[in-house]
Formats: structure tokens, C-alpha cells, sequence
């Protein structure tokens, strides 16, 4: 559990908990979809046409993932910046959550961002910092094999105009970045508890007050060192995230005292709870796993929480809408509301008068949440019999992965199920070397997969 160390917040009273809230409204992962965020708020009463808060006392819960893969990223939060004001001043609250993609933003890790996106941070671009990049990439073993104009060509086609705008708008002098700083990671309304992606069996152990701690201190700590390097010439801002640890471990073996400290906790953040695939940003087990296998965990969460039902995003339903697990206890509010990337529809959640409703405003439709399909698929015990009698009839190579896990194909009688099988278990202090770059200290396992 030494992922979850670190400085303390800046403000360690930061409120987390609300009761008495007579009406909330959330919504989930929005990933720049700007036009079906706004139908949602319409339609719920959140904002007017001019898109001003109406909302009243209302409070309105954002599960995070705000950005990437759309194209209006900097609409949707620029809306929701402004909302917070605005409902604060009418005796309500916007709430939006910490999430892994606004994370990877402050960190470098633009691979989900598209060309559409980047665009609309071009005014927010240094002209000089974009040609010091540019001459770092001509001058480079791939920009040096080009003509000038071929360079100038592959470099826009590698950091579309607008990237170095979007870096520094992350970073933690720029708006954006600041903003990130006072996020929460977990909220809990009327003793319903509201995370981006879920709440694993190291999490569950750790109250709200502290999960929110220990990812403020993180986040604001990688974002310091991230900048500092930057600014140090350490640490290009265009610097590809897969590789950072490769780049910082080759440079800092000569870097001064200072360097070196602020590179190697950079390293360590990067391994840190903002990181960690069983973190509450990235943690799929509450979506995925099996309910008699990750009940108990569900249980200790609410219980560490001191709420009655989690609602998580991160992880898209399977028929995209809005599902219930455990009896109720988990709400998946991810319903791909992005419909070119995930062919969703957009949903809020409503809880007013001791109901819940669900609100699919494109189709006129309010509903309430259902249970999950083949949710009682397995029962417990059948899975664990299955896996351990049932025969392997197909092992395929998944060809992804550094630690070339097999997807296999197991049937037992007339049942079948597919499956991914690894041997790895692996969890080094130090780095190592993948393929050709480095790995902050390296963690796998087979743990961390159902079968």
C-alpha cells in the first residue's frame, strides 16, 4: 500500500461529504462530447438556454472524464469551471470528480487526444516553444533523415497545432492545471458515494477524506517535479509518455543533486495511486468482476465510506445504459455518451424524493436503473469448478501486452467461456527495461485478472 503515501493537501478540511442535498443529478464520462452534455443539463434542469445555472440547490456530479477522444474538450470544461461558480451562488454545487484522463493531461499522455481537440488550444500556444520543439525534432535521428520541409510536415503530423497550448494549459501554472489541483476523487451525497472508476480491495480499506489526501498530494506533487524537469530542459514537453521513464533514466545518471531528486520522485508518482491499475481512476473490478467474487469487497468499501451504493463511470455499459450490480449497491453510469467512439446514448442519473430515475433525453425516456444482463451467470463456486475442470480448447497470443498474456477458450459440458490466462507475477522496486524503454518499477499480475 505505499502508493498511497505522500505529502498532505494543501488543505487537509477540504469537504467531501453533503447531507440533507434534495436533489442530485450525475452524469458520466462526457470524453468532449459538448452538444449531449448540454441536452443532458437542459433536460434535467441544470441550465437554460444560454446555458446559465437554473439549477437552484440542485447538486450536479460530474464522474470525470471530461476530455480526449472528442473534439470539445475545452468546451466541456470550460462550461463546467463556470457552473461551479454559478451554482455556488445559488446555493447548489458542481462536482467533478478526479478521473485518469484529465490525470494523463497532466502528465503528458495525449495519445487519446484528437486532432479536432488539439485545434481548439491553439490560442493558448507559445509560438517560440513550438519552434524550440521543432528544432529539437529536425535535429533528432527522425527529423534529421528529412528534408526541412518534410520535418516541418512529420513534426505537425506528430504534434498537431494546439499541442504545446494543451500541454501548458495542464500544467500546473496553466488554468486548466490548477483547476485539476482541487478536484476530489470521491464524493458522498445523501450516503451515495460517487468515484470515476471504482473502488478495489486495497481501496476499500481507505476512508473518503484520505483517498481524496493522497491523490490531491500526488497530483500536485507530479505536476510540480513534471514542470520543474521541464523547465530544467530534463524533460521535453513533447516527449512521448510511453517514454518519459526511458528519456529521465538515461539523463538523470548525469544530472545534478536537485535534478536527479526531482527526476526520481517524478518516476515514482508515475507509480503512484494516480497510476495504479487498482486505483479509484482506473480500477475495473466494480464493472467487471464476477458479484459473488467482488461482493465483499463492494461491501467494505460502502462501509469505509460510511455510504449505502456507489455510483462509478470509467468502464462502458454493455448495452449502453445505465446498470445496477450487487442488488442496487453499484450504479454504472457510463453509457458511452461519446456515440462516435462508443455508439452510446447520452444519461443522468436522478435522485430526488427518495427515487432514482434515469434520464435518456434523446429518446424522451425516463427509467430507472436494471440489472445487469447475466448477472447470474455464474453462482458461486460454478467458476471456480469451471476453471479448474473445464478443458482449454483454443489458446490464441493476444499480441498485446509486454507480458504476452494468452486468451483462451475453455468448455466444460455445453458450457464455453473465454478467458485471458498469464503466468506473470511480477512487482520490482527498481526499473526495468522493456523493450526500448524503461519501466518505473514494474508491477504485474495475473491477479488482476478474473479467471
Amino acid at each position: 500500500m505505499a502508493y498511497w503515501c505522500g505529502a498532505a493537501a494543501d488543505d487537509n478540511s477540504l469537504q467531501y461529504r453533503w447531507d440533507g442535498v434534495e436533489r442530485v443529478v450525475a452524469v458520466g464520462d462526457v470524453h468532449g462530447s459538448f452538444e449531449p452534455l448540454v441536452t443532458l443539463l437542459q433536460s434535467s434542469g441544470i441550465v437554460d438556454s444560454s446555458l446559465h445555472w437554473v439549477g437552484g440547490s440542485t447538486h450536479l456530479v460530474s464522474l470525470g472524464d471530461l476530455t480526449d477522444r472528442g473534439p470539445d474538450s475545452r468546451l466541456v470544461l470550460d462550461l463546467l469551471i463556470r457552473l461551479q461558480d454559478e451554482a455556488r451562488a445559488a446555493g447548489g454545487q458542481v462536482h467533478v470528480l478526479l478521473s485518469d484522463h484529465e490525470v494523463m493531461a497532466a502528465a503528458g499522455d495525449l495519445r487519446h487526444t484528437t486532432r479536432e481537440d488539439f485545434a481548439t488550444w491553439k490560442d493558448l500556444e507559445d509560438a517560440e516553444l513550438r519552434n524550440r520543439a521543432l528544432s529539437r525534432f529536425r535535429s533528432g535521428p527522425e527529423g534529421a533523415a528529412l528534408t526541412k520541409r518534410a520535418a516541418a510536415r512529420r513534426f505537425d503530423d506528430k504534434f498537431p497545432p494546439g499541442f504545446f497550448g494543451r500541454t501548458a494549459a495542464f500544467s500546473n501554472s496553466g488554468r486548466y492545471g490548477r483547476w485539476l489541483l482541487g478536484l476530489p476523487t470521491v464524493v458522498v451525497i445523501n450516503r451515495t458515494a460517487f468515484v470515476h472508476a471504482g473502488i478495489s480491495a486495497t481501496a476499500a480499506m481507505i476512508a473518503g477524506d484520505e483517498i481524496n489526501r493522497a491523490h490531491a498530494a500526488s497530483l500536485r506533487s507530479l505536476m510540480e517535479s513534471r514542470q520543474d524537469l521541464i523547465r530544467s530542459g530534463t524533460l521535453d514537453p513533447e516527449t512521448r509518455f510511453a517514454f518519459q521513464a526511458s528519456v529521465l533514466f538515461e539523463k538523470l545518471e548525469s544530472s545534478e543533486p536537485e535534478i536527479r531528486r526531482t527526476g526520481f520522485r517524478y518516476l515514482d508518482l508515475l507509480n503512484s495511486i494516480l497510476f495504479q491499475p487498482d486505483g479509484p481512476l482506473w480500477y475495473r473490478g466494480t464493472a467487471h468482476n464476477q458479484e459473488f467474487d467482488e461482493a465483499a469487497t463492494v461491501d467494505k468499501a460502502l462501509d469505509a465510506l460510511d455510504a449505502d451504493r456507489l455510483v462509478i463511470g470509467h468502464t462502458v455499459t454493455s448495452d449502453n445504459r445505465v446498470a445496477s450490480r450487487f442488488g442496487g449497491k453499484v450504479l454504472r453510469l457510463d453509457t458511452g455518451m461519446n456515440r462516435q467512439v462508443f455508439g452510446g446514448y447520452p444519461a443522468a442519473l436522478i435522485l430526488e424524493d427518495n427515487q432514482t430515475r434515469v434520464a435518456y433525453p434523446d429518446q424522451d425516456l425516463v427509467t430507472v436503473p436494471v440489472p445487469e444482463k447475466n448477472e447470474s451467470e455464474w453462482k458461486p463456486g460454478e467458476l471456480e469448478t469451471f476453471l479448474l475442470t473445464a478443458e482449454v480448447i483454443l489458446m490464441e497470443e493476444v499480441g498485446k501486452g509486454i507480458t504476452k498474456p494468452s486468451r483462451i477458450t475453455l468448455r466444460d459440458g455445453n458450457r464455453k467461456a473465454r478467458a485471458i490466462f498469464k503466468t506473470v507475477d511480477v512487482s520490482l522496486s527498481k526499473y526495468m527495461r522493456v523493450d526500448n524503454r524503461i519501466e518505473a518499477r514494474f508491477k504485474d499480475s495475473y491477479r488482476y485478472e478474473v479467471a
